[in-house]
């Protein structure tokens, strides 16, 4: 945080001829984005509030601040305001870079909001045609999105194709587990169980709540992961 306190001194100094009251503003700006990033989600949501009433910043940093809030109230599990606030950047600036087309699927798929959320995904996949690769983290997210809409066996293909670009990625191998054992082949799903327990301990992971939350709905013949 210092570096970002750092920055906001310098700012300030800079714009003193011109008086200091905006730079010393966007003081809320700077802390509110480094602590969302720092992951203080919630002081950083009331910072950026601060942040975005300011009426002298550009239509690009009301987006960018406006998808930093976004991210804070989607950890934050406010996920009504998260996806009001990605649209609401998105109406501001059209998005063009890969991690934005990400977020956007993964807020309405917290909603419930499926369809829509592969939907979202369809830019991620361009962009990585034109990379000349799949990536791990569109794949993994059109597998999700596709498993929700019970479309297992798409599901499967999705998280495979995505698994040799980032092996070490150990939800891929949890939520291929749960398709496997959705399609009742519980050989492949402890197998991946597995393979998602080696790689959460080697990596010392958390776990988020809401997947413990979803593991308890195995059955007891997975208890080795059902009481993560």
């Amino acid at each position: 945080m210092w570096l970002l306190l750092k920055r906001s001194l310098v700012f300030c100094i800079a714009s003193i001829l011109a008086g200091c009251g905006q730079a010393f503003e966007l003081v809320y700006c700077d802390y509110g984005h480094g602590a969302v990033q720092y992951q203080f989600h919630q002081t950083g949501v009331k910072l950026l509030n601060r942040c975005l009433e300011l009426e002298h910043l550009s239509i690009e940093q009301q987006a960018d601040y406006l998808q930093s809030r976004a991210w804070g109230h989607h950890i934050l599990e406010n996920n009504k305001q998260a996806l009001t606030d990605q649209e609401l950047a998105f109406e501001l600036k059209p998005p063009t870079q890969y991690n934005e087309f990400i977020n956007h699927a993964a807020y309405l798929r917290r909603l419930q909001l499926f369809q829509e959320s592969l939907n979202a995904l369809k830019p991620a996949q361009k962009i990585d045609e034109l990379n000349g690769q799949p990536s791990m983290m569109t794949q993994y997210n059109l597998g999700w999105s596709l498993y929700k809409l019970n479309r297992f066996e798409e599901s499967i293909v999705a998280f495979t194709k995505g698994i040799p670009q980032q092996p070490d990625y150990p939800f891929v191998y949890l939520r291929r587990g749960l398709t496997f054992h959705k399609l009742g082949k519980s050989v492949d799903a402890r197998d991946d169980f597995s393979e998602f327990l080696l790689l959460v301990g080697e990596q010392k992971v958390n776990i988020p709540v809401e997947i413990k939350q979803e593991l308890l709905e195995l059955p007891s013949t997975y208890s080795d992961i059902k009481n993560l």
